[in-house]
């Protein structure tokens, strides 16, 4: 949810409590509305909004300067418009330069949503890859950082989520590899998208 006419975090959990669970915990994955939960949870738990949380505790520690829930003023020139391919094949504009990355949304979601840059993600990525550490300070005990990092699922649970993990399974927030599977670029070279 990048607009900022989305749902405050209590209508959205108000919405998600009327939901029916499809599964059992734990008898299933889905690729779903829990990291989102998790970012409502960090921010109570804080007293802090998530993005102030998030940017004193990892994005201003690891130099992140541009990163956040939407472009400041400053990185505004440097967002693209985005499009989508309609059915005859034309690009249909999704969002303008200008659009829904430029407003700072109600909801911030812990499972996405973010804008960043290419040398922010390097940033964090060498965090992880240092076991937590970053920029001569720890920011994640080495084990968190091995529990996101490490699958959590079962064989069963990863074959009944095709649609969304092809070779991976996922560690707390996010997909791991666990196979080696054709690359994308091999797939869309033999016509498979």
């Amino acid at each position: 949810m990048t607009c900022g006419t989305g749902p405050t975090p209590d209508t959205w959990l108000r919405l998600l409590a009327q939901v029916p669970l499809l599964h059992q915990p734990g008898d299933a994955w889905l690729y779903g509305t829990s990291s989102d939960l998790q970012g409502i949870l960090v921010a109570r738990a804080s007293g802090r909004a998530l993005p102030d949380f998030l940017a004193e505790r990892i994005f201003a520690p690891l130099g992140m300067t541009d990163t956040g829930f939407a472009a400041s003023t400053r990185q505004g020139h440097r967002l693209t418009s985005s499009y989508t391919r309609a059915p005859d094949g034309t690009l249909t504009l999704a969002d303008a330069r200008d659009g829904a990355w430029t407003h700072v949304p109600r909801f911030h979601s812990g499972g996405g949503g973010l804008v960043s840059t290419a040398d922010d993600l390097l940033a964090f990525a060498r965090m992880l890859l240092a076991g937590g550490e970053g920029d001569g300070r720890r920011l994640l005990d080495p084990a968190s950082v091995r529990r996101m990092t490490t699958d959590h699922l079962t064989p069963e649970q990863r074959g009944a989520a095709t649609l969304f993990l092809e070779g991976e399974g996922w560690g707390y927030g996010g997909q791991v590899d666990v196979s080696t599977v054709r690359s994308f670029r091999e797939c869309a070279a033999a016509g498979r998208p």
